[in-house]
């Protein structure tokens, strides 16, 4: 029963020590920025809107890749290195861990994902203005 109660205990430190959360928020602030600046220039350099939406899922799909390589990867003086396997109790919850991140950069991605208009909201409203204006 003890060794259920340490495992979230140990994962934590586990994500800590490999740090993963450093990662996670790195990611996020250059994924931020570089999503702010295709938002600037898609328009200014008259690139097609496809453009803009690339860079989001592409940003949105490699996060959890960044997550996995924090996890798996350990930079050290030494040069880029392996890290050692989690302890028993640690695996499951990392798996779940990972899986949650995964299925949170998916459905972000898929709701960035071209298709239906009338998903998409805003752009639909926007697009038909113009029409409704002239007709």
């Amino acid at each position: 029963m003890s060794d259920r109660a340490d495992e979230p205990r140990s994962v934590l430190a586990e994500l800590r020590h490999r740090k993963v959360f450093r990662v996670a928020v790195v990611y996020a602030a250059v994924g931020f920025v570089v999503i702010q600046l295709a938002e600037l220039l898609v328009p200014a350099l008259l690139l097609p809107d496809w453009v803009y939406r690339a860079v989001v899922l592409l940003g949105l799909l490699g996060f959890p890749v960044a997550i996995v390589l924090a996890w798996a990867f350990e930079v050290t003086p030494d040069g880029v290195r392996r890290s050692e396997a989690p302890a028993a109790g640690a695996r499951r919850a990392t798996v779940a861990l990972f899986g949650l991140a995964a299925i949170v950069a998916a459905a972000g991605a898929w709701a960035f994902w071209p298709g239906d208009p009338d998903r998409m909201g805003a752009a639909t409203d926007s697009a038909r203005a113009p029409a409704e204006a002239s007709g």
